[in-house]
């Protein structure tokens, strides 16, 4: 009698843990209605998003975006507002009920965008609310197995805790926010690629004085093609980009080299957050065929290929999977927001990110405490 392979049930437990690591809240968009006593103490704060999704439209009209591809791209406008309870690195949720504002994360009822002009003029008069000093754009790409909902609370959470004053712009692109599906949301993650380009088109053309971008796992995948396509065909045309924040790539670091190679050593404006102790990407490297993954790669030899690297692996997140340091650790997402709202580079001496070492390409150590 044969014995039967372990392959498929090893793959299901990775599968499984993956599941467990970045599954979100459900996907329900615009139910969360604030209750007129919550709204009338003005107990929360809200930060107003501006969405840009290749995700198809929803038959359930309280998802908005399913996890299904479309031709084209829509855009959206949703408020989400943030508990005065908030706790930094957190993201306080309903446990079951409705919603209420005065301890959870509510997103209210989207108000569609027409079309790509319309979404470049709601995007200059949302700039032009701000001083000139804060007219930044914030393009923010989530990661694997993430519904809409999901990435619309850690936009959220994470403009709250960096203080973001910029202008907010999720882009999501179509995640089937399901565990089993870790090769169909790669695929779309790719198919995705132009449609980033777009959207970092339009914060160029926009009355911004610069934009950020930040990626989280897969979604990292998604932007480095995105520049790679631009180095290619445009010569990184684009002026206005400040920081490149890579948050826990899920990229083969062998794939990420050569993206990286695609852009000029002076233009290579990447940091690059790694851990060692991320287990979402230790498993992500079993079932790449134990290719390493850049999110979990070792700091000095990214360095060497020209970006900047800060190493959080000595920080506690008080997570299990310390996938999400980024925005988790207080003091890291603490410490990124005073870097946007100085204007400092990440790599800067001042910059300490506590217990984190910060690896400048070259090899160049600072940050250390």
């Amino acid at each position: 009698m044969k014995r039967k392979s372990v392959a498929p049930i090893l793959l299901g437990l990775i599968v499984f843990t993956f599941l467990e690591a970045c599954a979100g809240p459900p996907n329900l968009i615009g139910v969360q209605q604030k209750s007129e006593e919550a709204s009338s103490e003005g107990a929360f704060t809200e930060h107003r998003v501006l969405l840009a999704t290749t995700r198809r439209r929803s038959d359930n009209p309280a998802e908005l975006f399913s996890g299904q591809r479309a031709v084209g791209t829509s855009y959206a406008l949703l408020d989400v507002s943030v508990p005065p309870v908030h706790q930094t690195g957190k993201i306080e949720q309903s446990k079951g009920g409705s919603p209420d504002p005065r301890k959870d994360f509510t997103i209210a009822p989207p108000i569609m965008v027409p079309n790509e002009q319309q979404f470049l003029s709601t995007l200059n008069a949302e700039l032009r609310k701000r001083p000139p000093n804060d007219r930044t754009v914030m393009i923010f790409v989530h990661g694997y197995n993430t519904n809409l909902s999901a990435a619309l609370l850690r936009i959220a959470q994470f403009v709250e805790d960096t203080d973001y004053a910029g202008v907010p712009v999720l882009f999501s692109w179509p995640s089937g926010a399901n565990a089993l599906k870790y090769v169909y949301d790669l695929n779309s993650a790719i198919h995705a690629r132009d449609a980033l380009v777009d959207i970092a088109d339009l914060a160029d053309r926009s009355v911004a004085q610069q934009f950020d971008v930040v990626a989280h796992s897969m979604g990292n995948m998604l932007v480095m093609e995105g520049i790679r396509q631009i180095a290619l065909t445009r010569g990184l045309r684009i002026q206005k980009s400040r920081y490149i924040i890579l948050a826990s790539p899920d990229i083969d670091a062998d794939v990420f080299a050569k993206q990286v190679m695609a852009v000029p050593r002076e233009q290579r404006q990447f940091y690059v957050l790694v851990s060692d102790d991320d287990a979402a990407l230790r498993l992500s490297r079993k079932v790449a065929g134990g290719v390493p993954r850049v999110g979990a790669a070792d700091a000095d030899r990214l360095a060497e290929i020209g970006v900047a690297v800060i190493d959080l692996s000595q920080i506690d997140d008080g997570r299990s999977i310390h996938h999400s340091k980024f925005a988790d650790a207080p003091e890291v997402v603490q410490i990124i927001g005073k870097n946007f709202a100085m204007g400092n580079t990440l790599s800067a001496e001042k910059s300490r990110f506590g217990s984190a070492i910060i690896v400048q390409p070259g090899g160049l150590t600072l940050g250390i405490p």
